[in-house]
């Protein structure tokens, strides 16, 4: 175990303070938030400046919240909707993210599709912060036991109306390949990490080929996260 002094009260992301100690961040991610912290998730940071002032996101996966912190920086008039199946990284969340009234977390496994279907859930984070996977299949009732949510979830938060979609869930995303997607046709924008180590390059590729079936054009690539933009 290593000491929580050792660890710097406070870092900087993209001019956004993050406090670090005493936080429920593995060994792993604290080395790298205190020794590189500009190489946390550097490809998704790029890609967040094509969001405006007023847009409704909706972040699948927010993880330890940091992404999240700077969505609402660049989201100041809009709506952002967070939502997050570690239970003890989002009760963290919720104790430095407070200060973002337009922010809302929801625990829950997030799958980015918008019908909602019975899913039988269960979630193992044993490999850490950034590790958590969430497994699941087909199921005749839903399982208590862990919540899920669906893109037509957000409309029961008054008001939002999601206009960009930002996927990091570890795996469940090749639910894109088993159910029918209906990407919303607000959405005009969409951010997302593919995890091909965990099911495989052809997988991935049927990913990408749904997004583009969903009237979306790829922009670019940057390691393994893409953004794509909905063709006018």
């Amino acid at each position: 175990m290593v000491p929580e002094f050792v660890w710097p009260n406070e870092i900087e992301i993209d001019d956004v303070v993050i406090r670090l100690r005493g936080a429920p961040y593995s060994f792993g991610i604290k080395r790298l938030l205190t020794k590189n912290p500009d190489a946390y998730e550097k490809a998704e940071r790029k890609f967040l400046k094509v969001l405006k002032a007023d847009d409704h996101v909706l972040e699948f996966g927010s993880s330890i919240g940091v992404l999240t912190a700077l969505i609402c920086e660049r989201v100041s008039a809009g709506r952002v909707i967070s939502i997050e199946v570690s239970k003890p990284l989002l009760d963290y969340s919720r104790s430095w993210l407070s200060r973002y009234q337009q922010l809302t977390l929801i625990h829950a496994a997030a799958f980015p599709i918008y019908k909602r279907i019975d899913l039988e859930l269960s979630f193992n984070d044993s490999s850490g912060s950034l590790g958590g996977i969430v497994s699941y299949q087909s199921s005749s009732e839903c399982n208590d036991k862990l919540d899920s949510f669906f893109i037509s979830d957000s409309e029961k938060v008054a008001g939002f109306l999601p206009t960009v979609l930002v996927i990091d869930i570890e795996g469940s995303e090749d639910i894109m390949l088993r159910e029918e997607v209906s990407l919303p046709k607000s959405i005009d924008r969409v951010i997302i990490e593919l995890h091909a180590f965990l099911y495989g390059v052809d997988v991935e590729q049927g990913i990408v080929e749904r997004i583009l079936q969903e009237g979306f054009e790829l922009q670019e690539r940057l390691e393994s996260v893409y953004f794509f933009t909905r063709i006018v």
